[in-house]
């Protein structure tokens, strides 16, 4: 008898999804300015995080996206990675990921590892990069925001 355990993460809002991408040179340029401000930083998207087996999920904001997506981390050419699950002990994953020229896919990372880590160490220490290259800063809270994406959007459409 084979035992399988899953893990099931929070359905995807698919919608804001796409109005995440479709802005996402908006939120680039805006970068600082939501690294900057805990409430615009801590906006959530339902279907972004990194969902481990044996390890507590972690649903990842706009602004730790970015963090991960400017440091390399979760970017692959014009690839973003924003959804991760599957079992750090063996390494298989199912990861979706947006690119300008694709769109939204699904595909397997050659390492969990490498996707894993950086996250962690993120919401953690603050940054993305391993222990040896972490710049330090203050942690923002992992609170979620009251804020909504079309929220965030439409402050900086303003700024």
């Amino acid at each position: 008898m084979t035992l399988k355990i899953m893990v099931r993460p929070p359905k995807p809002n698919e919608e804001e999804l796409k109005a995440l991408f479709e802005n996402l040179d908006l939120l680039i340029q805006h970068k600082d300015k939501i690294f900057q401000t805990p409430d615009l930083y801590s906006v959530r998207v339902c279907g972004a995080g990194i969902f481990p087996l044996y390890i507590s999920p972690i649903r990842l904001s706009v602004g730790e996206l970015l963090r991960l997506w400017t440091a390399g981390e979760w970017k692959d050419g014009d690839s973003y990675f924003f959804f991760v699950t599957g079992s750090p002990l063996s390494g298989r994953n199912s990861c979706r990921v947006w690119s300008k020229k694709k769109g939204f896919r699904h595909l397997s990372a050659p390492s969990m590892a490498k996707l894993l880590k950086p996250a962690y160490t993120l919401v953690n220490k603050g940054s993305p990069q391993s222990d040896e290259h972490i710049v330090e800063i203050n942690v923002p809270s992992r609170k979620p925001s009251s804020l909504l994406l079309r929220d965030l959007l439409r402050i900086l459409k303003e700024a």
